[in-house]
């Protein structure tokens, strides 16, 4: 008996596995974890996308989606060496979302994983979620507006980004009062814009979170706390519940 129990669990134990695709003339990886949880219906599919200089062994690490969410195929892609206002060079990895869609290598990565993700695992973009950090973040607001139908909400933290005004969609926004490389005020700006722009009106409040919603009941929840650039690991519990609501 003992040794079924541990069997059992070792099954379902999270594994790592790495997916490599040829994405126009590029090698690209990602770093998958397949759920260890059945849910009614098609898995749902997470994208975490890292910060500038990040890979997707580090953000699964501190994101950490795959224990929180354990009936969801999560997917930690890596990035490539992408110039940024900190990084002039462009040596370390991360997304580009200044290029229009036609040319950018990181749209047609998430194509590609979504693609493979259908196949493997069934899932279907109404179960689809997109969430980053920093950079990553700003990336899923790229994704936002330029593969809206593709995802079904975003959660972006640490970032900016309502600049992009994509169509109507669930948001769950995080940031932090003392960041000091995206600054709280600029995120500020950004989140009160998309709930300008998406006519969502507060709800209430639950601990660190905002609820909002807009006469279609599209809803927006914003997460801040009093931290620093730092992913904030307190706000991914919210986060999953977001998620889940929408399934």
């Amino acid at each position: 008996m003992i040794a079924a129990i541990l069997a059992s669990t070792l099954l379902q134990a999270p594994t790592m596995e790495t997916w490599t695709l040829t994405v126009g003339e590029a090698k690209r990886t990602a770093q998958v974890y397949k759920p260890t949880k059945k849910s009614e219906g098609a898995p749902p599919l997470v994208l975490a996308f890292h910060g500038h200089g990040g890979n997707g062994r580090n953000a699964a690490r501190s994101f950490n989606l795959h224990e929180a969410m354990p009936e969801a195929v999560v997917i930690y892609p890596d990035g490539l060496p992408t110039r940024t206002m900190r990084d002039a060079a462009g040596a370390r990895p991360g997304w580009s979302y200044l290029e229009g869609p036609g040319s950018n290598k990181d749209f047609a990565f998430v194509d590609a994983l979504i693609a493979k993700a259908g196949t493997e695992f069934k899932t279907v973009p109404s179960r689809t979620f997109a969430m980053g950090h920093s950079n990553g973040g700003g990336f899923c607001y790229a994704l936002w507006r330029f593969r809206p139908d593709a995802f079904a909400g975003f959660a972006p933290t640490a970032a900016k980004g309502s600049r992009y005004a994509g169509p109507v969609k669930p948001f769950y926004i995080v940031a932090s009062r003392n960041d000091t490389i995206v600054p709280y005020a600029e995120q500020e700006a950004s989140f009160k814009d998309m709930v300008a722009r998406m006519k969502m009106e507060e709800k209430g409040t639950k601990g660190r979170i905002t609820q909002y919603a807009n006469p279609d009941g599209v809803r927006m929840e914003i997460y801040i706390d009093g931290g620093t650039h730092a992913f904030a690991k307190d706000s991914v519990p919210g986060m999953v519940a977001f998620f889940r609501s929408l399934l």
